[in-house]
């Protein structure tokens, strides 16, 4: 494995580097990798055709661990651009394992997240470095962003969690991923994500700043603690394949105290490694295929914090039979009012799906099939309809959508996944038969429907696709996300004022208010010594910007619920 290198050594050098070695650099970031790396003990050359870079030890912490044949080291391209493609000490991050950590002797009491905590003054220069590198990054905009802006945010993760704030860390590191995608013109980078990881890291660094509690320093991740064991009873099963090359199945129980659990069996592959996964025993374990129509008692599992379920060696698991969703361990899951659902389902939606327990956004409900329209199935709790939505890549899925239309009037029992973003919308995950609709015998009543094929045949969709209705927070949305990718210059547009207008139209004066507040805070300036106007400091922009993304979010939850609740 390639030598880590310490974030503020790397960020000293990168800034100490000429300016046109920097912008080389930042043309391609990579550039690096295309060149030939050789091991040597615990050392590493690199040979990049013309010059020879030399890394002594396994973690670069000092200056003179790098060197390089040219007269210019160590502010040459050749070594800068070996050290941007090397790993931050302690920021590697693999995929996540289904199987759990050795036992830990005494597992530590969990912290009090509301309580005030007094900061170090390490802490608070960490909340000070990472306010300041999230300002500069948003005042100048992440396409513009280079190598130092990198560097300085990778400093901001390693610096903060020295000082033990894992939440700035995780936040500082997040958004230094998602600007080497954006950097690297990579097919994975999202800009609503690098806006919500940037929402993190200003907001949490603000509020360090001032009277910060438990929840604002975070607390460091705990792969694994003991549960113990019980009784555990399958629901259903679902397809994972994600564009980073995992795929498997996640599988999903519930205990006797109706919290869910997953068990996941989630490796590298392409999606022809889910059908595998499915019918497959990885663990002692029964395949998900069976365990999630029947269950298990188990001893000596190991849980986590976003209900996970893994095993101890020490464990020891016993299949229960088969159990249909009336079972009195699952009936309780679809007889609670979807009101109630709502509490736990709505504001978990504009969060992180790392950061969502097992799940948090699902919802249980016995529903009237309804129509077939190009892109989703329509259903209805009530007389609420529900558009159930399936990806043109998930096959299985939209293929028993189609099946299910089949059925016309009759009432199911379903599992879906709330839409993060669209009120009424869904994706399905699970159905269970009825009178019309017969399952094979060793099903125990359900499907999966992004495993399993229901049968009958395809129903034709009649119509046109469901239309939304306009989004009345897409102007803030779009001009929160618009300011992280341009900066300044996205609050400049001849635009603005109609976008105010459609926002007060809307009804909506307390977004115009902060967008207002936002543009005067973006076109601020100052008056040097020399008498030249230059761009105001941007700590008031990023206050205005926090103000605006929190508003959006807290709207944005409200609104759901209404039209999750609304008929008509």
């Amino acid at each position: 494995m390639r030598p880590t290198v310490d974030a503020a050594l790397r960020a000293a050098l990168t800034e100490a580097g000429p300016a046109r070695v920097r912008g080389k650099l930042d043309a391609d970031p990579a550039m690096a990798e295309a060149w030939t790396w050789t091991p040597d003990g615990p050392s590493w050359t690199i040979a990049t055709g013309t010059q020879l870079v030399r890394l002594d030890g396994e973690a670069i912490t000092e200056a003179g661990q790098v060197s390089c044949d040219c007269l210019l080291t160590p502010r040459c391209l050749h070594l800068l651009a070996v050290l941007a493609v090397l790993s931050a000490g302690d920021d590697v991050v693999g995929a996540p394992e289904p199987e759990a950590v050795a036992l830990e002797p005494e597992p530590e009491p969990e912290p009090d997240l509301t309580a005030p905590v007094r900061l170090t003054p390490r802490q608070r220069e960490a909340a000070d470095l990472a306010w300041r590198a999230g300002a500069a990054l948003l005042a100048d905009g992440a396409a513009r962003a280079g190598t130092p802006v990198l560097d300085a945010l990778r400093h901001v993760a390693e610096t903060a969690r020295k000082a033990k704030l894992p939440l700035l860390s995780t936040a500082a590191t997040r958004v230094s991923t998602g600007l080497a995608a954006l950097s690297s013109d990579s097919p994975a980078f999202r800009l609503p994500t690098l806006t919500a990881d940037l929402q993190l890291l200003l907001s949490v660094a603000s509020r360090l700043r001032g009277e910060p509690n438990g929840a604002d320093v975070g607390a460091a991740r705990r792969d694994y603690t003991d549960h113990g064991g019980g009784r555990f009873l399958g629901i259903c099963a679902e397809r994972i394949s994600t564009g980073s090359g995992y795929a498997g199945v996640v599988t999903y129980l519930v205990d006797a105290d109706r919290r869910i659990w997953t068990v996941a069996d989630v490796r590298p592959g392409g999606p022809e490694r889910v059908q595998g996964a499915y019918t497959g025993t990885a663990t002692s374990l029964p395949s998900p295929h069976e365990l999630c129509r029947s269950g298990a008692f188990a001893t000596g599992l190991r849980m986590s914090a976003d209900g996970r379920l893994g095993r101890a060696e020490s464990a020891e698991v016993a299949r229960v039979a088969h159990t249909p969703w009336s079972d009195p361990g699952l009936d309780p899951l679809w007889t609670e009012p979807l009101a109630e659902q709502l509490d736990r389902i709505v504001p978990v939606l504009s969060a992180d799906p790392a950061e969502r327990r097992a799940g948090d956004d699902l919802v249980f409900a016995d529903v009237t099939v309804g129509e077939l329209r190009p892109g989703a199935l329509t259903v209805y709790s009530g007389d609420l309809p529900i558009s159930v939505l399936a990806a043109a890549d998930t096959r299985p899925a939209v293929g028993n959508l189609r099946r299910l239309a089949g059925h016309g009037g009759q009432r199911v029992r379903m599992v879906l996944r709330a839409h993060p973003s669209v009120p009424r919308a869904a994706f399905p995950i699970a159905v269970g038969e009825c009178e019309e609709l017969r399952l094979p015998k060793g099903w125990a009543g359900r499907a999966n429907l992004t495993l399993d094929e229901l049968p009958g045949a395809l129903a034709h969709p009649i119509g046109s696709a469901p239309e939304s209705g306009p989004d009345p927070l897409d102007p803030v949305a779009r001009l929160v996300s618009r300011t992280v990718l341009s900066g300044r210059a996205a609050l400049r547009s001849s635009a603005l004022p109609a976008t105010l207008a459609t926002l007060r139209r809307h009804r909506l004066p307390t977004a115009a208010g902060l967008i207002d507040r936002l543009a005067a805070a973006a076109n601020a300036t100052v008056v040097r010594s020399t008498g030249e106007s230059a761009p105001a400091a941007p700590d008031a922009l990023a206050s205005a910007w926090i103000a605006c993304g929190t508003y959006e979010v807290a709207a944005r939850q409200a609104l759901m619920r209404r039209l999750w609740t609304v008929t008509g």
